[in-house]
């Protein structure tokens, strides 16, 4: 062979020695990449791990939290209930002391009695309404504490 040649074939071998080092550094460039993207993979996994978790979490709460508000609804329900027939036994005793007051006329022990009777009944009243507003506070704690326990 000539020294032409055989220069040209030394020429060529350097310069794929060259692109050959140069895909050895591209290569171990992608490799780097690789094992970044790798990582980020693994990191994604764990995340979303920990998103299903949660969301598991936030789906318990809410069904706890329907329940509560169940409750509450039948609970109301029933106040309700309650605070019709309170109404009821108001007026039923708002017409029975009416009634008490057309009856006593001008007889002095009738009113005596009469007044005692009254004064029970505004006893009875008084605790009607107590009762209520202590039914009231009883449902603004229930709510409260199942707002804060949540």
């Amino acid at each position: 062979m000539s020294d032409v040649l055989l220069q040209q074939i030394l020429s060529e071998m350097k310069s794929i020695k060259t692109d050959v080092s140069e895909i050895k550094l591209d290569v171990s460039a992608l490799k780097s990449d690789v094992s970044i993207l790798k990582s980020d993979v693994s990191t994604l996994k764990s995340d979303v791990g920990t998103l299903k978790s949660d969301v598991s979490t936030l789906k318990s709460d809410v069904e706890i939290l329907k329940t509560n508000v169940d409750v509450l609804n039948t609970e109301m329900v029933e106040v309700k209930k309650e605070q019709q027939l309170t109404n009821k036994r108001l007026s039923s005793i708002e017409s029975k002391q009416d009634i008490i007051y057309q009856q006593t006329g001008s007889l002095s022990e009738t009113q005596t009695k009469t007044l005692s009777l009254l004064e029970q009944l505004q006893s009875d009243v008084e605790f009607t309404y107590q009762k209520t507003a202590m039914n009231d506070l009883k449902i603004n704690r229930i709510e409260t504490h199942s707002i804060h326990k949540h």
